[in-house]
């Protein structure tokens, strides 16, 4: 069966007859909704030809021939079949690119019949296109998870210390000296008298005094924190306690700002979890050691009482592995600390800083 192409009918309520749209006004008090429609093209049927004869030349008739005449007879009009949604938007196309030839056949003035096609089309379109819609938002796949930065799966630890004056009533809190064991750090370093020491993270300055003394009155002491509060604080009590050769300095939370083979000794304790792209950070911190020069790590075990949430702690393993990846040679030493691990990076000698 062939089809109309462009043909644009009228669905009226409570009936399945279509109409083309005048002969709809033309019915008049029509309650009816439009609706693109391929309506089939009405096919007649072909009547036999007969050979003129004598007598039908001469304006008679042969006997019989009303019955062997074939009057047109129109195929029944099927119910319209809705177009499919593509079909839809490039019948659009015609309709709004197209305008009609010739005088309006409805004899109503029309105003904007541009805009009625488009509200007209598109809510039909609309209506035909939503469920695709939703089914390919619920088919879409789920987006995927950030890459993990260490073995627990989750990033650094980025946490703001803004207030030193709240902070340090857990920071220098005398009972920390019992699990922390200052001076068993300090004597891990391995410190002689006139070495320059940077305290990277020194927060409030809970290790300034055991390190100023260790470092000695030619010695330096750099504390570095990324928090200008803290550094503010750790100015006001190196001043406060008499504290010698403590520097405070504001660093960025990416690079320690140190100079090229400028220090012996870097602490870092409790806050290596806090650092993000680690093995470029101990990269760093490589080229800042002096030959001979050493990074000590401090930080939480997995099982600690103490420290940040466990989903962010980090194994001495790993963290040998990314002072390893920085160009130091890694070693974990038996301190035995009860709540935390110490690892040392050294610094190769061969290697240039």
């Amino acid at each position: 069966m062939l089809y109309e192409r462009t043909t644009v009918a009228i669905r009226c309520e409570g009936s399945n007859v279509s109409r083309p749209r005048a002969a709809c006004h033309r019915a008049g008090g029509c309650a009816h909704r439009p609706a693109l429609l391929f309506l089939p093209r009405r096919r007649r049927t072909a009547s036999p030809r007969r050979a003129p004869s004598a007598q039908g030349a001469s304006g008679g008739e042969e006997p019989g021939a009303e019955a062997q005449a074939q009057p047109e007879v129109d195929v029944p009009v099927p119910e319209p079949l809705l177009l499919e949604p593509v079909l839809e938007l490039l019948l659009v196309l015609e309709l709004l690119l197209l305008e009609p030839r010739g005088p309006p056949r409805d004899p109503r003035p029309r105003r904007f019949p541009v805009l009625r096609r488009c509200a007209i089309v598109g809510a039909m379109s609309f209506r035909r296109l939503a469920p695709l819609l939703v089914l390919n938002a619920a088919c879409a796949p789920a987006p995927a998870a950030p890459e993990a930065h260490h073995d627990h799966g989750h990033g650094p630890l980025v946490h703001r210390f803004q207030s030193a004056a709240e902070w340090a009533k857990e920071f220098d809190d005398p009972a920390r000296d019992a699990w922390q064991r200052p001076a068993d750090v300090i004597a891990a370093l391995g410190i002689a008298p006139g070495m320059t020491v940077a305290d990277l993270g020194a927060g409030t300055g809970y290790f300034l005094p055991y390190l100023s003394r260790a470092v000695g009155a030619k010695g330096r002491v750099l504390a570095l924190d990324i928090e200008p509060d803290m550094v503010r604080y750790m100015q006001e009590r190196a001043a406060r306690e008499g504290l010698a050769g403590v520097e405070p300095r504001v660093v960025a939370l990416d690079d320690p700002g140190l100079a090229p083979g400028s220090v012996d000794r870097v602490l870092i304790v409790d806050t290596w979890h806090h650092i993000d792209g680690r093995p470029a950070y101990a990269s760093k911190l490589r080229a800042a050691l002096a030959p001979g020069g050493a990074v000590l790590v401090v930080d939480f075990k997995i099982e600690a009482h103490h420290g940040p949430p466990p989903e962010h702690r980090l194994t001495p393993e790993r963290v040998m592995d990314e002072l390893r990846r920085g160009g130091l040679a890694p070693e974990l030493l038996g301190v035995g600390l009860p709540e935390q691990y110490v690892v040392v990076g050294r610094r190769p000698p061969f290697l240039a800083p």
